[in-house]
């Protein structure tokens, strides 16, 4: 009989320090999710493969990681992975990045996914006033653009 997956994870790409990766393995092993999509092409060593590859290290197991590799933005981070069977069968969504960035990828699901449940599990990492302005610019246009729900 198939594993019925109710929750799905994912985390977008950024960063090579694995904090994302770290926040997403530990809600697994908390059985929180019950799978893991990692997507982004990445730069700078942050790609969802090489992610997928430090949670398997870090004991997920293989048959419940998933990797998108062709998205370079949040919004095809979230396009590409809610297309993919283990997003669409998923009842829940629950998106990991990092704390600053979080809110947009969360409105950005809200606008590219069908789940009744979306949530985000944020990485804490330093909020700065740089990143602050540079998040706020950026989900003001994501909204424009129709790629993310307004509020």
């Amino acid at each position: 009989m198939a594993k019925r997956v109710d929750t799905t994870a994912i985390v977008l790409s950024g960063g090579p320090d694995y904090r994302r990766t770290k926040r997403a393995v530990g809600l697994y092993q908390a059985e929180q999710v019950d799978r893991i999509v990692f997507s982004g092409a990445g730069h700078g060593g942050d790609s969802a493969v090489r992610l997928a590859r430090e949670a398997l290290r870090l004991g997920v197991a293989e048959s419940d990681v998933i990797v998108e590799r062709a998205a370079r933005s949040t919004y095809e981070n979230l396009a590409n992975s809610c297309e993919l069977p283990a997003v669409r069968e998923a009842r829940r969504l629950v998106i990991v990045t990092d704390q600053h960035h979080s809110y947009r990828a969360y409105l950005t699901a809200r606008a590219q996914c069908q789940q009744p449940e979306i949530c985000s599990a944020a990485a804490p990492v330093p909020l700065t006033a740089k990143r602050r302005r540079s998040e706020a610019m950026k989900l003001f246009a994501y909204q424009l653009l129709g790629r993310a729900a307004w509020w």
